[in-house]
């Protein structure tokens, strides 16, 4: 039987040239926790008794409500307090006015510098501004004041390394972790180390069929089309891609997969994927901006199919720095979009919604140093230890 050659049998396959994986199943199974112990459990609940009796406002079921409520930063100069009291509730789907920042500039829009307006009060001011919403223009004239203000101080180096992945972008769990760790010794200090350990031991490591099918199906045909553009040499335009690019940068797909993975009713979930499209959407948007920042030089040594930058760069006919900085725009965007959506839903679908937004703090956070996912032997295995495997040293 005489074979029918291929038109493109002559070219030869192209390689990913990916690195071995790290994670073997020997390794993981080497890796223990003490802190499944009854004894640790134990203390643990002693600990919360006892900070329970210090602490009255641990009986309030939102204690953030409470804080909305009163309002400590009203009248108050103190830069720090003002800007942490901002992000906080932000940060947890409350609306808070910025007429508090507005207050602390003066006449030509400056942050009023008070003796304790230190590059502390200063970097506080930078990640509360990425807790903006659109159109406050007020935020970004702050956060445009905080950079050149750090810029100028000894806090240089620590505003490179927050602009990178400021604590709103990045992971909760890995930020929870830093924050306890040093040499406080307080209660509190110690419930919090133990909770972290005893939480990371336990979590670290036909009705919904029908919708998995559907994610997964608009997920193989997104990867489809990054394919025929490929093999027909065709070149998107910036909105073209991204308009296929977040489908297929599968953050619908893992965004459904953990919306039924952490233990709520499985019709909730559900409920939930389909009423947040337009969260998803940017979460999305996010995951294939971040990863094409972090993996645009080598898929293009490998011949990928086309990322944004390279899109930017051909119909702007711009340097690839300016395509970069484009693209970081964008992502800024997208943010914006997130912080007002999560703001407007449903208090209830909060915390479930949450969970959607983790998806784009990931990719920020892993692709903040170039291609953590596809090269895991650098930042990104530190990371993993010390989220989901390293308990904190505790006397």
């Amino acid at each position: 039987m005489e074979m029918i050659e291929s038109p493109n049998d002559s070219h030869a396959r192209r390689t990913a040239n990916y690195k071995p994986n790290i994670w073997n199943y020997d390794h993981l199974q080497s890796l223990t926790s003490i802190y499944h112990e009854d004894k640790y459990r134990r203390e643990a609940e002693t600990l919360k008794e006892e900070v329970r009796g210090i602490l009255g406002a641990f009986d309030e079921e939102d204690p953030l409500s409470s804080l909305k409520s009163s309002n400590p930063s009203a009248g108050n100069e103190d830069l720090y307090s003002t800007a942490l009291y901002f992000r906080i509730l932000r940060q947890h789907g409350h609306h808070v006015s910025p007429d508090a920042i507005h207050r602390l500039m003066d006449k030509e829009e400056k942050l009023v510098m008070s003796a304790r307006s230190d590059g502390k009060a200063m970097l506080e001011v930078f990640e509360a501004s990425h807790l903006g919403l659109e159109d406050e223009c007020l935020i970004d004239r702050a956060k445009a004041f905080a950079t050149k203000h750090l810029r100028l101080s000894n806090f240089n180096d620590d505003l490179d390394k927050i602009a990178k992945c400021p604590l709103h972008w990045s992971v909760n769990w890995y930020n929870a972790k830093k924050h306890i760790q040093g040499k406080n010794k307080s209660m509190l200090h110690r419930l919090a180390g133990l909770s972290f350990n005893i939480i990371q031991k336990e979590k670290g490591c036909d009705s919904v069929l029908p919708h998995l099918k559907k994610v997964w199906t608009g997920f193989c045909k997104a990867l489809f089309v990054e394919a025929k553009w490929y093999h027909s040499g065709h070149s998107p335009s910036l909105s073209e891609y991204l308009d296929n690019g977040w489908t297929s940068s599968s953050g619908p797909l893992l965004c459904l997969h953990i919306l039924i993975g952490i233990g709520h009713d499985i019709t909730q979930a559900i409920h939930v994927f389909n009423s947040s499209k337009e969260i998803i959407r940017h979460s999305s948007l996010i995951i294939r901006l971040c990863n094409d920042q972090g993996t645009s030089k080598a898929e293009l040594e490998r011949g990928d199919a086309h990322s944004s930058i390279l899109c930017r760069m051909r119909e702007a006919n711009v340097t690839e720095a300016a395509a970069r900085g484009h693209i970081k725009s964008l992502v800024t965007d997208s943010w914006k979009k997130i912080n007002g959506l999560f703001i407007s839903a449903p208090r209830s679908q909060q915390p479930m919604i949450r969970y959607v937004v983790n998806t784009a703090r990931v990719a920020s956070f892993i692709y903040q140093n170039g291609d953590g996912f596809g090269v895991q032997d650098r930042e990104t295995r530190d990371q993993v230890l010390s989220c989901l495997i390293e308990p904190l040293p505790l006397a």
